[in-house]
């Protein structure tokens, strides 16, 4: 696989990130899997549809929108919903 350059930092990498920026994202972080973890288990399906399958949690107000990593602040999707709510939020 040929080197090309961190989307994050510019370092060359073998991947989109190098492994320093993608150890970084908030997202890959132990407080983010265990918050994440318990917005699932508290919610127990999607918030949308009701299914079980492929769950992972979602901002109600965006990160990038001054929303907060609260349990408050976070809802259970399914990665269908989850795609579907980002693509309309994007647009």
């Amino acid at each position: 696989m040929p080197l090309k350059p961190c989307l994050a930092c510019g370092q060359l990498s073998r991947g989109s990130r190098c492994p320093t920026c993608r150890r970084a994202s908030p997202y890959q972080q132990p407080a983010w899997r265990q918050l994440s973890a318990f917005v699932v288990a508290r919610d127990g399906s999607c918030r949308e549809c009701g299914s079980t399958h492929y769950l992972a949690a979602h901002h109600v107000i965006p990160r990038a929108e001054g929303g907060a990593d609260a349990a408050e602040n976070l809802i259970t999707l399914c990665a269908s919903c989850h795609a579907r709510i980002e693509a309309q939020h994007r647009a």
